[in-house]
């Protein structure tokens, strides 16, 4: 479980599911990306993750997706777009069925903003309360609560206030079933030991105890107001929001029937329906038990003073008395519990009928049984790795169900396979488990291929190796896979070398073992639960009457005196919330000096040749080569955009040339570490309306076999055959299924892109391309997929044959020997048809929306409000910062409930402001609205903290293969290293003065802006200005 959907939370859970685990991403903003994210903090709560973690396949997968969404944040140095990368983050974690609880991240006191921050991290991209990395403490033990105070910093928020001037690569907290992690990391090693010094303060010594406002603020408590009696709290709007996603309601419903008698029955982030029965005495009762050095594991990685960290730990671990929590976990006795039927909220308009899901739990064992665990990866991709993967396609060729996945989560005493089937009629589910089984027993007794286990095997040990984590620090991965052995009895050290396991697993190709394993974990399983999940236009109103009718009936038990005490708590709690931080308290928190950083920031090697259409990076990468070639495509028309998109997800999952879908699939796996295919529309720093886009195809290989990898990419790309329909129509529809999640789920990021699409042609294309635009696209192309199916593939094959040809190729490399660069310019010049240069541009029209609600089956609103203040400096940024973490932390977040918040500047010039899983964004739009008064009154106050934590923020830490998306990036924009040092110099000569001017430039551009708000139809009537409409 990676607490934490921001960078590193993202690529932490994206690396976890790569490295074999079954994730469970709790993201705190709008999408993972935390860290990497800039959108909202930067733990990422992970997520895009950024990474998920991405292996050197997630990473390029990743990389390939940012391109194409243009979410490369390049003027700041900041990597991704907070807002793209969350998305591009989400859809990676979805293909992965990585749960996003967003729930699990719990530092909450770098609640969202900006690390923790973590949890409200700032992005490497910038700054987005979401995000990215928060950490939230959603298990019911108040992870988040338990950081929003300590002994030693007595401040309201000590985690927000030491992100704002921390250099630090990863803040947050990581929330499990049966565990909470607290990782910090810094290159700098006074910066590293100040965040060790604040985290083992707040972890053990946290306010909360003194405060209970705390607990209040960050779970839940009642507000009585005109006579209607509510409760808010931030992680119990938090877990509404969650409730919204189908995944996650099936991981909650399998995990509760596996395991009735262990940890692991419980919502770690917690029911929203339960929250309530969560009492102040609890909460702090399981904190005095749990959070005790007693039942800590300390892990230190790094090049680090190590005198200086143990005498630190030991200030704090000494002062404490040994107890013995008795918080071992019991295996559970296997049960079959029966079937058990839940609802899950589907979108207005969605044809109910067709929508059923089905979730299967299988036990396969405990955690110490390596060989077991990597082998039950492997066939995870052997029988659903694609729709061409033997268990898949025999369900989708029946026509029954959409989708087929198969994977393992490892991060707990008793690992499990879950086996998912996506989309189909009740009356069919009994045909659809015959199909399985009856192929399951198939391939136990005919044999499993043994050229595609091969190829599974290949694939996942080069993951392994090459351990490209995006920007999650190693040494963080290598503590989550330490944990998951030794915190379970095993030998710490039992998950970090892999190479004798591989060497048996490859040893037992055609001896039956992998057959034999088959049979026992599917279908011999004594220890398997089933949750058929039945869709619900109505469930989520339904819900929500039901806590209407539970708080009447509450309110008509209290008494007078009761009513006058929860209006008192009320006051309690605004009168802390409001009152700001001592300077004297303030001054407690340890922080780096301006002096600390370089004045320039450190530069990407680049090397351009031949005319700039060749694109060198000299980097190390231990014998990997990583290869993006960027086909121009200005010329495409906007009807043309959605093909593009439709042609990414087609490309290596249908036949090409002598090979058929399956062997593609396998060729693949044996010869590239990854490929993808992606769009990228890239703004133009000179020229913010301007934009160029590239059709980007991305690839890492080993430099030994780059010959036949890059011929095979070259393959894909020109001689793929569009023309079965049936398959079209599957992946179509899983395409179109993925993003119906992302956008219930993830709704900040596409109201922050529809809102861009009305102010700038860039976001205008990705939106058409990405968006809710392109959902719609979607949807209609399925419903009217019988007429349109011909004039699909010939758009396609017209695209194909249009893009990818040497006339529009500009190639880059990262990392590999002089020989082998000459090789990729070789073999794909050979490889690819000569074509014709890009015609005239055709920039995509604008949006033509200014006060937008689209209606989601949620509790919980995303709303946006965007303008443009035709302008990018660096005072400009931090005047975004110091709103995001001062303003709107304490009025959206902190006040108003909201699971997260910020104010983005992307170099485009736009400006916006954006809430995330909010209850009331109508009050929230209003809190907006008060950015400049805010920003006028901090003009009189020291900056120094938000000029580190901005600059921080632009200089992520990044893998080589990332270090050179990036630099193309820049490159692409026309940013130039004297670009990046100029807004560094104005960051850093940034006078707290400027803050009033900005803040009334950046208010007047929301004021004059456009507002798009994702959520309930009640929340978007109340706020009165909105064209409202269904998704």
């Amino acid at each position: 479980m990676v607490c934490g959907g921001g960078t590193a939370g993202a690529f932490a859970a994206l690396a976890a599911a790569d490295a074999g685990k079954s994730v469970i991403l709790i993201e705190q903003f709008g999408g993972l990306g935390g860290t990497a994210t800039q959108g909202l903090v930067t733990p990422v709560m992970s997520s895009y993750i950024e990474g998920e973690p991405k292996c050197s396949y997630l990473a390029n997968e990743l990389n390939a997706l940012l391109k194409e969404r243009n979410a490369l944040d390049d003027l700041t140095g900041r990597i991704f777009d907070p807002m793209m990368l969350k998305i591009c983050l989400e859809q990676m974690c979805l293909r992965r069925k990585i749960k996003i609880l967003f729930y699990s991240f719990i530092t909450d006191v770098l609640m969202e903003e900006n690390l923790l921050k973590a949890v409200v991290v700032a992005n490497k991209s910038g700054m987005m309360a979401v995000g990215g990395s928060v950490f939230i403490d959603a298990t019911g033990d108040g992870d988040v609560s338990v950081l929003c105070g300590a002994e030693q910093f007595p401040v309201k928020e000590p985690f927000v206030e030491l992100m704002k001037g921390s250099l630090n690569t990863f803040l947050n907290a990581l929330t499990y079933p049966d565990k909470t992690c607290y990782p910090v990391s810094s290159r700098n090693d006074q910066d590293f030991l100040n965040l060790m010094h604040v985290y083992l303060d707040a972890v053990f010594f946290p306010r909360i105890h003194e405060k209970p406002e705390i607990f209040q603020q960050e779970g839940w408590h009642y507000e009585l107001q005109d006579g209607v009696l509510t409760r808010s709290g931030v992680v119990l709007n938090e877990m509404k929001g969650s409730f919204a996603d189908p995944d996650t309601l099936l991981a909650n419903a399998l995990t509760r029937a596996l395991f009735p008698d262990t940890p692991y029955r419980f919502v770690s982030g917690g029911d929203p329906e339960a929250i309530p029965t969560l009492t102040y005495e609890a909460f702090t009762a399981a904190h005095k038990r749990f959070y005790h050095p007693s039942n800590a594991y300390l892990l230190l990685d790094g090049s680090i003073d190590l005198s200086r960290c143990l005498a630190l730990l030991d200030s704090y671990l000494s002062r404490f008395t040994a107890i013995f929590p008795d918080t071992d976990i019991r295996p559970q006795t296997p049960v079959c519990p029966p079937r058990k039927t839940i609802e899950y909220p589907l979108p207005a308009g969605e044809p109910a009928e067709t929508r059923w899901k089905l979730g299967q739990g299988y036990v396969i064992g405990t955690s110490q049984d390596a060989q077991t665990l990597f082998a039950a990866q492997i066939l995870c991709d052997v029988l659903c790795g694609s729709n061409h993967a033997p268990l898949c396609r025999a369900v989708l060729e029946t026509g029954l169900a959409e989708d087929v996945t198969l994977s393992c989560d490892d991060e707990c005493l008793q690992p499990m396979l879950l086996l998912q089937v996506q989309n189909f009629r009740r009356d069919d589910l009994l045909a659809i488990e015959q199909t399985i089984r009856r192929t399951l027993t198939d391939l136990c007794e005919q044999g499993l291929d043994r050229e595609q286990i091969e190829a599974s095997l290949a694939s996942f040990e080069f993951r392994l190796r090459e351990r490209d984590y995006g920007t999650m620090p190693r040494g963080l991965v290598f503590s989550l896979e330490i944990l998951s052995s030794w915190l379970y009895g095993g030998d710490p050290a039992a998950r970090l070398g892999f190479g004798p396991v591989f060497e048996q697993l490859r040893q037992a190709i055609g001896t039956g073992y992998y057959e034999a394993l088959l049979r026992r974990l599917l279908l011999s399983c004594d220890h398997t639960a089933s949750i058929l999940m039945q869709p619900s236009a109505t469930c989520g109103e339904a819900r929500q009457a039901r806590e209407k009718e539970a708080l009447a009936a509450v309110l008509q038990t209290l008494s007078a005196q009761q009513q006058d005490e929860i209006r008192a708590r009320q006051t309690r709690l605004a009168a802390l919330q409001q009152e700001p931080d001592s300077p004297e308290a303030l001054a407690t928190i340890p922080h780096v000096c301006l002096s600390d950083l370089p004045r320039d920031p450190a530069p990407v090697p680049t090397e351009l040749r031949e005319d700039g259409s060749v694109i060198i990076h000299d980097l190390q990468t231990d014998g990997i080569v990583y290869t993006t070639a960027y086909f121009a495509a200005d010329d495409l028309t906007p009807e043309e955009l959605p093909y593009l998109t439709l042609l990414r997800s087609v490309l290596s999952q249908l036949p090409a040339g002598e090979m058929d879908a399956q062997e593609l699939q396998k060729q693949l796996r044996l010869r590239l570490g990854s490929f993808s295919v992606g769009a990228s529309p890239i703004t133009q720093l000179r020229d913010p309306q301007a934009y160029r886009l590239y059709a980007t195809a991305s690839c890492s290989a080993l430099g030994s076999k780059l010959p036949e990898a890059l011929s095979l990419a070259a393959a894909i790309l020109t001689k793929t055959d569009f023309t079965n329909r049936g398959k079209l129509l599957e992946i179509l529809r899983q395409l179109r299924d993925g993003l119906q999640q992302q956008i219930v789920s993830s709704g900040s990021s596409f109201a922050m892109l529809r809102a861009s699409a009305a102010l700038n042609a860039a976001g205008a294309c990705t939106e058409r391309s990405g968006g809710v635009d392109f959902y719609r696209w979607l949807c209609a192309l399925e419903r009217e997929f019988d007429a349109r199916a011909d004039a699909c593939i010939a758009a396609l094959q017209r695209l194909s044959e249009k893009l990818f040809v040497t006339a529009r190729l500009r190639l880059s490399v990262t990392g590999g020997t002089e020989d082998e660069r000459q090789t990729v310019l070789r073999v794909l010049r050979e490889a690819l048809p000569a074509g014709q240069a890009p015609g005239p541009a055709y920039p995509a029209p604008l949006l033509p929306i200014r006060r937008e609600g689209i209606v989601i089956p949620s509790e919980v609103s995303f709303a946006a409000v965007c303008g443009d203040v035709h302008a990018y400096s660096g005072a400009l940024r931090i005047a975004c910062r110091a709103a995001s973490l001062g303003h709107y932390w304490n009025e959206i977040r902190v006040q108003g409930g909201a699971y997260g918040t910020g104010l983005l500047l992307r170099d485009t010039g736009l400006a916006t402001a954006y809430t995330y899983r909010d209850p009331d964004c109508a009050r929230s739009r209003g809190a907006i609205g008060r950015t400049a008064a805010y920003l006028a009154a901090a003009a009189s106050e020291p900056q120094e903290a938000n000029i580190i934590g901005a600059i921080s923020d632009a200089e992520p830490l990044l893998s080589p293969r990332l270090q050179g998306a990036v630099a193309d990036t820049w490159l692409l924009k026309g940013m130039t290293q004297a670009d990046r040092c100029r807004l560094r110099h104005e960051m850093l000569d940034t006078l707290p003065e400027q803050l009033a001017a900005c803040g009334a430039q950046i208010a007047r551009a929301l004021d004059e802006g456009v507002v798009c708000v994702l959520g309930p139809r009640t929340q978007l009537e109340a706020c009165g200005d909105l064209d409202v409409q269904e998704l």
